[in-house]
Order: structure tokens, then sequence, then C-alpha cells
């Protein structure tokens, strides 16, 4: 299962054809080649290039379904016995996939890994590197995500297709595509190694992906579909997911439960407050109050 060429990689993409140009051309560049490359275009009223490489698949869905949709029609289709995701506005440095490969190896049981990554995310103009630590190996992966902050951003997943294929994606919701299968291959057994170098450019198309706002419909969507979640997980996503769009009282008040079970120390709900959900001119003390708690700044 070693070796660049056992690689497939699966980009889902919608309305983006410059973008998604861009996406190809850093799986392209990368210094271990991958074997195969399958574009899913999820019906974009204008459809999505053709490339010259001849690894390059295009796949063009005739009914706008989701990020879910896109990938496990893209999974489904991929021949290699490894893959990895990568959303089309988001980029891959030279050595993402020889880096990864390297700590796949060096796991303990390969079959059961998925090997993420550091991104960096622009705010303020700045480029930032999240997360800020690995899961532990003992920590659940939800407790990992929704009470630590950790993250494992679907541009940056690794592993083994049978595992992926498994684990599946939910054509069902519209946001946390990422969350849903991470979870469902942990529960299946498998492990997560994290890559700590920023090898992911997260959000290259949009302004400053941390302060974008969203309606929270679709993340209580999400939530929904996972009854096990412990409260204290719940209100910790809650928080980092649906307190954005959502009215500024609702936004808060749940910033302030997350606080009150310990899915946000005092700091890090500050710095939500702020960036979330408050009017800039209310935000900008308790910005500083929480600042480098979202993201160290990379210099």
């Amino acid at each position: 299962m070693s070796g660049a060429d056992a690689v497939a990689v699966v980009i889902a993409t919608f309305r983006r054809p410059d973008a998604v140009r861009r996406a190809v051309a850093s799986v392209l560049a990368q210094t271990a080649p991958v074997g195969e490359i399958v574009v899913v275009d999820d019906a974009s009223p204008t459809p999505a290039p053709s490339f010259d490489d001849a690894r390059v698949r295009v796949l063009r869905r005739t009914e706008n379904g989701g990020q879910g949709a896109a990938y496990r029609d893209g999974l489904a289709a991929v021949r290699r016995p490894l893959v990895a995701f990568l959303d089309d506005d988001d980029l891959w440095r030279p050595d993402k996939i020889a880096r990864q490969l390297t700590a796949l190896a060096g796991a303990a049981d390969p079959e059961r890994t998925i090997v993420s990554c550091a991104v960096e995310t622009l705010r303020d103009g700045r480029r930032h590197s999240l997360p800020r630590r690995p899961p532990r190996s003992d920590e659940p992966l939800a407790d990992y995500l929704f009470v630590a902050g950790g993250v494992l951003q679907q541009s940056t997943l690794l592993g083994p297709t049978a595992l992926a294929r498994r684990a599946a994606f939910d054509p069902g919701v519209r946001r946390h595509q990422d969350l849903g299968f991470i979870l469902r291959a942990e529960r299946l057994g498998a492990g997560v190694v994290l890559v700590e170098a920023p090898l992911v450019l997260w959000g290259t198309t949009a302004r400053d992906r941390l302060s974008t706002v969203r309606d929270p419909t679709a993340s209580l969507a999400w939530l929904a579909t996972e009854p096990a979640l412990t409260p204290q997980q719940r209100a910790g996503f809650l928080a980092r997911h649906a307190a954005i769009g959502a009215p500024p009282l609702v936004g808060l008040g749940r910033i302030a439960v997350a606080a009150a079970c310990g899915a946000l120390d005092l700091r890090e709900a500050a710095a939500l407050a702020s960036r979330r959900v408050l009017p800039e001119r209310l935000g900008r003390p308790l910005r500083r109050v929480g600042r480098g708690l979202l993201g160290a700044p990379v210099r």
C-alpha cells in the first residue's frame, strides 16, 4: 500500500472552474506524484474544465447533491488502495502526500489509520496555523474536535480506500461531511495521525475563512445525525459551528453553555464571541483577550 502512485485524490467542485484548476495543479505539483485524480463536478451550471494529464478524470453529476454526494461518487470511482480528499478552494503544499505517506508507513496499523495534517487559514489578513495540537492517542475524536477545538479538515485527510468506503460520506447533509466521516471511521476502529506541519492552504477563495457568516441551519441538521455525542461535545459543537449566523443572543447563549460545561475556556469563549457573534465595535475588545486561540500565526 506504499508509494505515491497508490494514492487516488478525489476533488469535489461546484461553480469554481478557476479554483478547481488551481486545486488540481497543486496535486499535480506533488513531490511524490499521485496515481489518479477524480474531479467530481456537482452539476455546475458551467461544467468543470477538462485536464490534459491522463491521471485526471472528471465525473459530472446531473443533479446538485452537495459535497457529501460528490465525495461519495468520487470515492466509488477511485481505483487505488489509498485515497485523499481536496475541496476545490483549498490547495496542497508540494510535500503534502510525501509526508503523509511517511506518517502512514510509521503507524502501528496502517490499514486502520487516517493521516491528517495542519492547515493554514486566513484571518485578519494573516495566515494562521490550525490545530494547536494533535489528538492524543486515548482521546475520543469528538472530544478533540468539539471540546479541545481540534481540526481534522476534509482536504487534509488521507487513508486506505477500503476504510474510507466503509466510513462513507453522508449525501443527506450539507455541512460537516468531514466530521461525520472521521467519527464513523473512529467507530470502525480507525485512529488518526496528524502531521503537525501546515500542508494545506484552507479556503483560498474566502476573504476570511473563520469569520465568513453562515446560516447555522445546516450545522444543526448535521448535529441531529449524531445522537451519540455527549452533552459536553454537543455544547462545544454548537458554540464552534452554530453560534455564527445565529441571532446574537442565541449565539452568545451557545458560547456561554459551552464555557460553563468546560467545552470552551473563558479566553476561547471571548475569542469566539468577538469574532463570530458580536458586531465589530463590540467585539474588538474581546478579540484582544482571545488573540492567538484560534490559531498560531504562520511566520
